[in-house]
């Protein structure tokens, strides 16, 4: 019987369903790994696939893996765009491949390694990543990405990743793991169908939020047309944050409305209290207060990271759209003819 150093025993280790495992787990787990017979550790001949703090897991006795071996990688190439860039990700001003779209490509990596091995009415979705983003990668830089099915247990599949420079392989770029739970198709929509009877309903108390960073598209000094620059025409303008508390109200009813409908805004009443520099963050709440059949009041606020800038009432109306469209439609003919008309007259004087 081989013994394992005490340095192996990690409590701290975590299942694939956030779960902290025990010691005895992780024995078995790094013995299975290092190929060390695991005789007299917990009890012969106990795996640790069914293995966690409180014995055996009894919730997945029919869990299915896809028939992918350990060690199956795949390596992709990927060159950086500028849609690619922290700056474009609004993730910063940095001119380097955001975090946001090297997670993307990674992800990407990992389900084209298990896709040939996916049966059929399964699919994979991603549960947990963990990426350690270490080498900025400017723009027109090709990457590579390896991932490396290292791990299998119950329905989850996790892969190594490794990403590279593709013209210095040693410049590390990223590493880290992600992992991808092997479901039912029938599963995960009995699971979607149980939500949509939970949805939200239109009444007061629903809630919307838009987040926005402040451009130079958005400050008064374009606006204006100021040909200096200084700390006021860098403030964002009124209109802009009219335009942001009127989509966080509309991102709170959108998914609730009944089909065939729509609303339009009817009013809005804004006090703007504080600046807002370009560069920040600007956050907008906004809260259904009333509902009067068709009206629809809400209450919005708009914060950056330390004041409130902004609060507004915004009053909007549900509509039928096809009632709607018809009476624009009918607008547009009668502006229309109305043009012509004039440009006969114009012609006669």
């Amino acid at each position: 019987m081989s013994v394992l150093p005490p340095s192996l025993y990690t409590p701290s280790t975590l299942d694939s369903r956030g779960r902290r495992l025990s010691p005895v787990y992780d024995a078995y787990r790094i013995a299975e790994q290092l190929n060390v017979p695991v005789e007299g550790l917990a009890g012969s001949g106990t795996s640790s696939d069914n293995l966690v703090e409180d014995g055996v897991d009894p919730r997945f006795p029919n869990a299915k893996l896809p028939p992918i071996a350990i060690g199956t990688e795949l390596t992709v190439t990927y060159k950086v765009a500028s849609e690619d860039l922290a700056a474009s990700a609004r993730s910063g001003g940095v001119v380097a491949m955001s975090t946001s779209t090297l997670l993307e490509v990674i992800e990407s990596a990992c389900v084209d390694c298990v896709k040939p091995f996916v049966e059929a009415g399964f699919i994979t979705i991603g549960s947990c990543v963990q990426i350690r983003h270490t080498t900025p990668v400017p723009e027109g830089c090709v990457i590579q990405v390896k991932v490396v099915l290292s791990q299998k247990l119950r329905r989850a599949l996790t892969f190594d990743v490794r990403v590279v420079f593709a013209t210095n392989p040693g410049n590390v770029v990223a590493k880290g793991f992600h992992q991808r739970s092997y479901l039912k198709l029938s599963e995960i929509e009995e699971k979607l169908v149980h939500k949509d009877k939970e949805r939200r309903v239109l009444a007061p108390g629903l809630e919307g939020m838009a987040v926005h960073y402040i451009g130079p598209a958005n400050t008064v000094g374009v606006a204006q047309g100021a040909r200096e620059a200084s700390l006021v025409s860098s403030a964002v303008t009124t209109s802009t944050l009219m335009k942001w508390c009127e989509e966080a109200c509309i991102n709170a009813w959108e998914e609730v409305l009944p089909p065939g409908q729509t609303s339009v805004g009817g009013s809005m009443l804004i006090t703007h209290q504080a600046a807002a520099l370009q560069g920040m963050v600007i956050e907008c709440k906004a809260k259904l207060s009333t509902m009067d059949k068709r009206k629809l009041t809400f209450e919005v606020w708009a914060n950056d990271r330390s004041e409130l800038v902004a609060k507004a009432t915004h009053v909007r109306f549900l509509v039928l759209k096809e009632d709607f469209e018809r009476h624009a439609q009918a607008s547009l003919v009668e502006q229309a003819s109305n043009a012509e008309e004039l440009a006969e007259l114009a012609s006669v004087v």
